[in-house]
């Protein structure tokens, strides 16, 4: 990820040290002076992969980076940070709180409401959107902790959103020409409620802004109608978008629908739970979509053969990558062949970019080699992998190749072609990670020892157990036992008996 900037004070000699550190004590001057107006203002926003971004600067006295901040509502924790950025960050004498800045816009974040990021979605969006954000990544998620005392306001159309104190914003001033206000928004334990209506029954919707599905209490929609309303107004929700039917957590009680970015699309919005109100104002006549709602009804249904007319009618849909991974869990499930999960592979892999290719694929053969099941599906792993490696040309990340080829020469040995195993993990040991040297000798002896190459399987061996070689305890406990194993087979005045280490 791009570096950070740490702004503690350096030497320098001369005039330039004199005037550095006037206008830096400046700059840090009025940093603290805007960190104690009114926090809130506006900000540019857009959607990108299905999450509410905003670009801003990360700032305390000693620290500051500019980034691209994702907005999640629902996020439980203030501040994550991604882990190689978390590290950098530091506080001036007595500081408590980091700002999130930009023209006309400023938030503190509470120095204990910063952890670690517990997930990959920095990462993922950072990768897989470089060029729409002008290769400043994505570094932080600013949650719910943070945002419950505002009024967020959005509008994603117009590329918009806004924070206002909670308890200075009114319910009057929030709804455009032609809004409708929709009234007794609650807070549920760390969630936003909205209350909807349907068949004249009171029911609920959770407000998030990560995810691009509405999804719809699969339990609780049978044996009603399609008609769900904001509240007890006329205002629509199920003519907005199309609904996918999942099941929730039991203690949802009274859980209609969980919101997502399709639906909030549509709208110029307000939500202020502290004062219990959600403000909308149309800005789309519907994001209803005839894709969504065959992929939906499919996968809900976990239809096979309703996925793949959905892909065929769909091909280029901005579901299909969604729809080809739950159709090859279906396919394990089932027992599909080779051929045929190597088809649903190409239904993602064909809207996915040359640079992501390697990776999109191998993630379905690591993700059944990591498995408890891997004996099972070997040859599918074989097949997968083997996709994988076509596209190593043009990856954006090349050293994934070691873990297909360490993944590769493991399955190989498992059907018994121990030739292909070796070659395999010699080509792994020239795409070398240091971290997997002692992976890739443990394997490499593993390979020789199938081939009756004992002196050799042995060297490897030992290499693996070297106190200079990072090597898993599992794979070094495998070690020990294969050189008591191999001892037999190698000259009682072999020089590698003389320099085992391991006794």
């Amino acid at each position: 990820m791009p570096s950070v900037s740490n702004t503690r004070p350096h030497r320098f000699s001369g005039a330039f040290a004199s005037w550095s550190h006037v206008v830096g004590a400046t700059l840090l001057a009025v940093a603290s002076t805007s960190l104690g107006a009114a926090e809130g203002g506006r900000i540019d926003a857009r959607a990108l992969g299905d999450r509410v971004l905003v670009r801003a600067t990360l700032r305390t006295e000693a620290f500051h980076k500019d980034t691209h901040v994702v907005v999640d509502y629902a996020a439980p924790v203030g501040l994550q940070v991604h882990r190689n950025v978390l590290p950098s960050i530091a506080f001036g004498e007595g500081e408590q709180t980091l700002a999130i800045v930009a023209d006309g816009f400023q938030v503190a974040v509470p120095r204990d409401a910063i952890a670690v990021e517990s997930g990959p979605v920095l990462g993922e969006i950072t990768a897989r959107h470089a060029n729409e954000l002008g290769n400043v990544d994505a570094s932080a998620i600013l949650g719910w902790p943070v945002l419950r005392r505002f009024a967020l306001g959005l509008n994603l159309r117009d590329g918009e959103l806004t924070l206002k104190p909670a308890q200075e914003a009114a319910a009057a001033a929030s709804t455009g020409p032609g809004g409708t206000l929709v009234t007794g928004v609650r807070v549920v334990g760390e969630s936003v409620r909205v209350p909807v209506s349907r068949d004249g029954a009171r029911a609920w919707m959770t407000f998030n802004t990560a995810g691009y599905h509405t999804y719809l209490n699969q339990e609780l929609a049978i044996g009603a109608s399609a008609d769900i309303r904001f509240g007890d107004t006329a205002l629509s929700v199920s003519d907005m978008v199309a609904m996918f039917p999942q099941p929730f957590d039991d203690s949802d009680d009274g859980l209609l629908l969980r919101s997502g970015l399709g639906l909030w699309a549509c709208y110029a919005l307000e939500i202020n739970p502290g004062r219990g109100y959600l403000a909308l104002t149309p800005v789309l006549d519907g994001n209803y979509s005839e894709a969504d709602a065959a992929f939906y009804r499919a996968a809900a249904a976990a239809d096979a053969e309703g996925l793949r007319a959905y892909a065929a009618a769909w091909p280029k849909d901005r579901n299909i990558e969604e729809a080809a991974a739950r159709l090859f869990d279906i396919g394990v499930r089932e027992g599909f062949t080779v051929a045929a999960q190597l088809d649903t592979v190409g239904l993602g892999l064909a809207v996915t970019p040359a640079p992501r290719r390697m990776e999109y694929v191998g993630a379905f053969a690591l993700g059944l080699f990591q498995g408890e099941d891997k004996d099972r599906h070997t040859d599918l792993v074989l097949a997968l992998g083997e996709e994988a490696m076509r596209h190593v040309g043009r990856a954006e990340k090349p050293r994934f190749r070691q873990h297909l080829q360490l993944m590769l020469g493991d399955r190989y040995l498992a059907r018994g072609d121990a030739q292909a195993a070796w070659k395999t993990f010699l080509a792994a040991g020239f795409n070398g990670d240091p971290g997997l040297e002692g992976v890739v000798r443990h394997e490499l002896g593993r390979a020789y020892e199938a081939l009756g190459r004992h002196r050799r399987a042995y060297s490897n061996y030992q290499r693996a157990l070297s106190d200079l070689t990072p090597t898993p305890p599992a794979m070094r406990q495998s070690a020990k036992a294969a050189l008591a194993r191999l001892r037999p087979h190698l000259a009682p005045d072999d020089e590698l008996l003389a320099s085992d280490q391991d006794g």
